[in-house]
């Protein structure tokens, strides 16, 4: 069988941009992409450069982006068509060779070795077992550097942020008990609390050690150093006591003082739903409309919705600043306020608070006593015909893209079910911008301790949205949203900014 792959190529010394070539090779089941690669090395053409070593997945030279993705070529698999890149976020010094001198020069100048500052005793030195467990973990990185290549974060603040890839290389001795330096400090220097939380870099991880997971230990680490910083040191304080992240807007009432605590079914009632409203939404007076448009929508669709008033924030911004152990007193107001109802469901309309409720309460307090689905993924699976039929056209609105919230695609593995609702309205056209997923900036309390670096990573999204030429951006995060709207602003663009819940609201009126 024929395959063919495309590669790109460039060679500094010729080429004015980079180019695609073409090339044919006798495909067979088992072939990795560097046997591809190296086909055409050695049968087609000499000139192509790129990387290898030990063939093994151990060396990590051999990464490159195979149809888009950052892999290692020694162990993808080959596929009859495929297009191979070089590495993105990472200077190219000739087709899919990268230039790793400034990373290792960066590296070296961090000390990445073990550093003992106290004498070793005569005896052999009895150590913790347990102590190694994360510094076993985060001593699997083989520097391949497909984490840079796939982070949100590296290209808009490179001097800055040190990147997922050199965090970790750090966190291998902030995390073992016989190093003696102070890791957490050189950590946030190099942008620590810069990282959004969104996740990417541990999707492409070839040996599964979730860089991103293992930041959020380095940042639990530095804030019991009392590393926090001062932007979120006021929020960290006040927030187990207030019991919202956000402060009401002066002569302003919430969502949860408006609303009464039980919504009735329209027409037959198929069950019951508690309401998990959210700080934001709930306090926000432009974005408590999307709480009335999910009442609105599930009431509709013959659900019973009960909005207890005594839930609060779910511990997200805490948890994302290493203090999760703070949030355990807001979590047990949470599992207070919607135990004992009856609830058939919990239902979120925060992809943030519904990943922290889905992942973080329980590990706060033991199995909950309700199941927490996120208001598209609820709506997905229970929709019946019946209710589909309610759904209409949206005046004004025939074209929107969707933004895939990093707390809820790769957070809850919940994307296709969003789009599934959008499709259900007659006459609106879903148009995907070209990195849904990729992350806004709003995460990691980077609009508070960064507010350029989560600035310009709206402005690069927003400039995605806007070559869709779309009327309307829909997402399921108030933060995403927010974060939208100030950009499109910016720009200049007349895009509107709606949740998934205003979009199938709207449907209904046309009912």
């Amino acid at each position: 069988m024929t395959g063919r792959v495309k590669i790109l190529r460039f060679d500094p010394e010729r080429d004015a941009a980079p180019k695609w070539r073409e090339y044919e090779y006798p495909y067979e089941p088992g072939m990795t992409v560097l046997d591809v690669v190296n086909y055409v090395y050695r049968h087609l053409d000499g000139t192509l450069s790129f990387s290898y070593s030990c063939r093994n997945s151990h060396c990590g030279l051999c990464s490159a982006c195979v149809d888009g993705r950052p892999v290692l070529m020694c162990r993808e698999p080959a596929r009859p068509e495929m297009a191979v890149e070089p590495l993105r976020n990472v200077p190219v010094v000739r087709d899919l060779q990268v230039d790793l001198d400034a990373y290792t020069r960066r590296e070296d100048s961090l000390r990445t070795f073990l550093e003992r500052v106290m004498e070793r005793g005569q005896g052999p030195e009895q150590v913790d077992m347990e102590a190694f467990a994360a510094f076993r973990v985060a001593s699997r990185c083989v520097r391949c550097l497909n984490c840079v290549s796939r982070c949100p974060v590296y290209p808009a603040d490179p001097h800055g942020y040190a990147g997922p890839a050199m965090l970790v290389r750090l966190a291998r001795h902030l995390f073992d008990p016989r190093d003696g330096l102070n890791r957490e400090l050189v950590a946030c220097d190099e942008g620590l609390y810069e990282c959004t939380g969104c996740g990417a870099c541990s999707t492409v991880c070839p040996h599964d050690l979730d860089p991103s997971g293992v930041i959020a230990g380095m940042k639990v680490k530095a804030a019991r150093a009392g590393l926090l910083p001062a932007a979120v040191s006021d929020l960290a304080a006040t927030l187990p006591q207030a019991g919202s992240a956000f402060p009401v807007p002066r002569g302003r009432t919430t969502f949860l003082q408006d609303t009464p605590e039980v919504v009735r079914a329209r027409g037959e009632t198929r069950g019951t739903v508690g309401l998990f409203v959210g700080c934001l939404i709930n306090t926000h007076p432009r974005l408590r409309r999307v709480a009335e448009s999910a009442v609105q929508v599930l009431s509709a669709a013959g659900w019973e919705v009960v909005i207890p008033s005594g839930q609060v924030c779910c511990g997200l911004p805490l948890q994302e600043v290493g203090l999760g152990e703070r949030a355990t007193s807001l979590v047990r107001k949470n599992r207070d306020a919607f135990a004992g109802l009856g609830l058939d469901a919990v239902v979120t309309i925060c992809s943030g608070c519904g990943h922290t409720a889905k992942t973080f309460w329980p590990t706060s307090g033991g199995t909950l006593p309700f199941r927490i689905y996120d208001f598209s993924e609820f709506l997905a699976q229970s929709l019946d015909g019946a209710a589909r039929d309610l759904i209409g056209g949206v005046a004004g609105l025939s074209s929107v893209t969707y933004h895939d919230p990093c707390t809820l695609s790769r957070g809850q593995g919940v994307r296709e079910e969003p789009r599934r609702l959008l499709r259900l309205v007659p006459g609106l056209e879903l148009r995907e911008m070209a990195e849904p997923d990729r992350c806004c900036g709003g995460g990691g309390e980077v609009p508070l301790t960064n507010p350029a670096l989560a600035e310009a990573m709206i402005s690069h999204k927003a400039g995605m949205v806007g070559d869709t030429g779309a009327q309307a951006v829909v997402t399921a995060c108030p933060t995403c949203m927010r974060q939208f709207a100030g950009a499109l602003q910016k720009k200049r663009l007349p895009i509107e900014v709606l949740h998934v819940a205003d979009v199938l609201a709207r449907s209904l009126e046309r009912r």
